[in-house]
């Protein structure tokens, strides 16, 4: 469970004390105000029995992510409770709107002093990869330091793929790559670059077998669903087609709407497909109830992939929730999914696509790596140590954060 949705039982638990939060359907606003409202039930010492009775040790991984807030949380539960915090500054990859992340040095080690180091690629170990583990213990003093990773030097069973700049070779290249490289050899995580999302998904639609690793707060798809909430009847159709091609192929919105004129005006010269059956019974229909039915029979459709299932299931029961008067509205019925999502965790594809930011702290058999040379060394570290067995990076360039004084060439 992570920190945020820890804080998140606790103030529902105490909703006087916590006073009144923001709507739950704008992440940037919600967490941070249930992170404070959670610090000060800790303040108010309220808790403090409840919590001693129902905890004997508290263990946070991850700590070089935590936020100030988040980080006086864990630190008031230090005061009740055996508390025990598991960290690398080196992949620190987050960070935290108008705050930034905790001073290792600063912050950390004072409260929580250092009891050991680990430093030995047990994990790699484990599965006979030794020489890529000791590599990667090579690569970590080497991204520390500046030197850089040479990927023309790299252990058995990784291999590096140069682009050269050209589209539509290139892409090419890492279609093939992320749908068939390794396929039959075990789990494969494809990443790429975290501030571009809507990459992650052209990666799935294009790929075969490829699912999107969706982030928590699914802000793009919370805009989208608020859209169609607020659409009129007449308007919902082309937002419900936006949503069914953001997680699905072959769904052609313009193409669609083109169709479903000339059905209207009775000019078609061959009659309706399939898709634009089940748009016209939406439309003659726009109810909730007819969304879901028709999110489920678009997926249905021969030839048909669905490459973000998980935001496809959590529609489906957005729409069900308000047309059975669960939820009263779309985004309150989507606000009640993603924290339900939250405590369940996220369900991971044997062939995914995600970011360093979505992936830290998962792994598998193999990593097909993308866009390393616009990254970080902190995410670069936590993409290469995401594969056990082995890796493809594709890139133009053959180093990796590599610090390179202001008079190189």
């Amino acid at each position: 469970m992570s920190i945020d949705a820890w804080c998140v039982r606790r103030v529902s638990e105490f909703p006087l004390r916590a006073g009144q939060l923001p709507d739950a359907s704008n992440a940037g606003v919600f967490y941070p105000a249930v992170r404070t409202a959670c610090l000060g039930l800790l303040e108010s010492r309220a808790l403090n029995r409840v919590l001693q009775a129902t905890y004997g040790r508290v263990f946070v991984d991850e700590y070089q992510d935590c936020g100030p807030t988040q980080h006086a949380i864990v630190c008031k539960l230090a005061d009740l409770i055996p508390t025990f915090v598991f960290g690398d500054p080196l992949q620190a990859v987050f960070g935290f709107r108008n705050a930034p992340v905790i001073s290792w040095d600063q912050d950390v080690v004072p409260t929580f002093p250092l009891i050991e180091t680990l430093d030995h690629p047990w994990r790699w170990e484990r599965v006979g990869a030794n020489e890529l583990g000791q590599w990667l213990a090579r690569a970590r003093v080497q991204l520390r330091d500046g030197t850089g990773i040479d990927l023309q030097q790299l252990p058995a069973g990784c291999e590096w793929r140069q682009l050269n700049g050209n589209y539509a070779n290139d892409s090419q290249i890492i279609r093939n790559a992320t749908s068939y490289w390794k396929r039959n050899d075990g789990s494969v995580l494809v990443m790429a670059n975290p501030q571009q999302p809507q990459r992650h998904a052209e990666l799935a639609r294009n790929g075969e077998g490829i699912q999107v690793v969706e982030n928590l707060d699914l802000r793009a798809v919370f805009m989208s669903v608020n859209q169609l909430d607020r659409a009129a009847p007449s308007e919902r159709l082309g937002h419900l087609l936006e949503l069914a091609h953001s997680v699905m192929t072959g769904i052609s919105v313009r193409e669609i709407q083109r169709r479903l004129e000339t059905l209207r005006r009775g000019r078609a010269r061959t009659p309706a497909t399939s898709d634009e059956t089940i748009a016209l019974a939406f439309e003659a229909q726009p109810d909730w109830r007819q969304a879901g039915q028709a999110l489920r029979s678009w997926s249905t459709q021969p030839g048909r992939r669905v490459f973000r299932r998980d935001v496809h299931r959590m529609l489906v029961d957005c729409f069900a929730s308000v047309a059975e008067g669960r939820q009263p509205s779309l985004a309150q019925a989507m606000g009640s999914v993603r924290e339900r999502r939250r405590h369940q965790g996220r369900p991971v594809n044997a062939r995914a696509v995600g970011s360093t930011l979505l992936l830290k702290g998962l792994e598998a058999d193999y990593t097909v790596l993308l866009d390393m040379e616009e990254l970080e060394p902190a995410h670069i570290y936590v993409a290469l140590t995401r594969g056990t067995r082995g890796m493809l990076v594709l890139s133009r360039e053959r180093w990796l954060g590599r610090a390179c004084p202001i008079f190189c060439v």
